[in-house]
């Protein structure tokens, strides 16, 4: 099942979604227009932010896969332009 964490993101700003844990694909798709979505992971001890690797960084539509224990996902989506329309999910494999 996939959670959404971005739903047609247009502007700046962050949206959560709750992790169960586990293995996942990230899949950001849409229209970017400049803006660049960057994913990390915030674990339920602590509720420190983790950032993925560079690969977890988007600028143009694909996935990548990933693993982290329970907690939050977190998108960060910046450098929208007048078209930004993007998307954000989080599959568990």
């Amino acid at each position: 099942m996939a959670n959404e964490v971005i739903d047609d993101g247009t502007a700046n700003g962050n949206s959560d979604a709750s992790w169960a844990g586990g293995d996942g694909y990230l899949v950001c798709k849409g229209t970017f227009d400049g803006a660049t979505v960057v994913v990390v992971g915030i674990t339920e001890s602590d509720g420190v932010e983790i950032p993925f690797e560079k690969e977890a960084t988007f600028r143009e539509n694909r996935a990548v896969q990933f693993s982290f224990p329970a907690g939050t996902l977190r998108g960060k989506l910046s450098g929208v332009g007048s078209s930004t329309s993007v998307s954000l999910f989080a599959i568990a494999k």
